[in-house]
């Protein structure tokens, strides 16, 4: 079975989405980043894995600028690490919610 994969950039991070035995793999690369991470892999269709991909870049950049504002604001006594930590997960569930990184696996198409 050859490798297929697709790859294109999204708001600045490079998107790859790999197919191989195990289904569509989908990987996303920061622009600093020397290699992709591995988002979620065995997705039954392309379309999936890259909604996967764009989902979770989309959420990734403001998840990071919100981590460095509560831990300025710990670091400046305006939350105890309690505050921050349940901030912080409250904030990481709202943006999984809103952009889902699992979509039906292969699995649940083989059943």
């Amino acid at each position: 079975m050859t490798n297929d994969a697709i790859e294109f950039p999204y708001r600045g991070w490079l998107i790859r989405v790999t197919f191989d035995a195990a289904g569509w793999t989908a990987q996303a690369k920061h622009p600093r980043g020397k290699n992709f991470a591995t988002i979620q892999s065995s997705y039954a269709f392309a379309a999936d894995a890259i909604q996967a991909a764009v989902h979770f870049v989309t959420w990734a950049n403001p998840s990071r600028a919100m981590q460095q504002l509560l831990i300025e604001l710990r670091d400046n006594q305006h939350l105890n690490q309690q505050e921050y930590q349940h901030l912080y997960v409250s904030f990481e569930k709202g943006m999984q919610h809103l952009f889902p990184l699992k979509t039906k696996p292969l699995q649940e198409y083989e059943s």
